[in-house]
């Protein structure tokens, strides 16, 4: 919504200059409106992006969505193990067994992070 009422308002004073004859200013609103559209569809893509864990009786799901593109993994739930990891990115809860490790929480805060920890490795053990 705010990158629309930017692009009104500049659309609205390029159109004022126009007016009064200045039509290359109206030229670089044009383009000024494009770049923000761009900007809009590259937010877009990542606006619906999600992370989401569910435990059922025997496995835990694991399913991301990033860029409209979805991914579903799974780890066996009583021989998983959880810990908090450092990344590049901060700490992000790690669920691994044997060689594969699927590491979540990149679309919260730490302290959420933290708090979903505590509360999933009571559940895995």
């Amino acid at each position: 919504m705010c990158l629309g009422f930017a692009g009104a308002i500049s659309l609205g004073i390029g159109l004022a200059w126009a007016s009064m004859g200045f039509w290359l200013i109206f030229l670089f609103v044009l383009a000024e409106c494009a770049v923000l559209l761009v900007a809009f569809f590259c937010y877009s893509l990542h606006a619906t992006d999600f992370e989401k864990v569910i435990l059922t009786d025997k496995e835990i799901l694991f399913e991301f969505e990033t860029a409209g593109k979805r991914e579903i993994q799974r780890l066996p739930r009583f021989q998983a193990k959880a810990k908090m990891t450092e990344t590049g990115k901060g700490k992000l809860v790690e669920f691994s067994w044997g060689a594969k490790a699927i590491r979540v929480g990149k679309l919260i805060d730490l302290k959420s992070r933290e708090k979903f920890f505590g509360e999933i490795k009571g559940y895995i053990c």
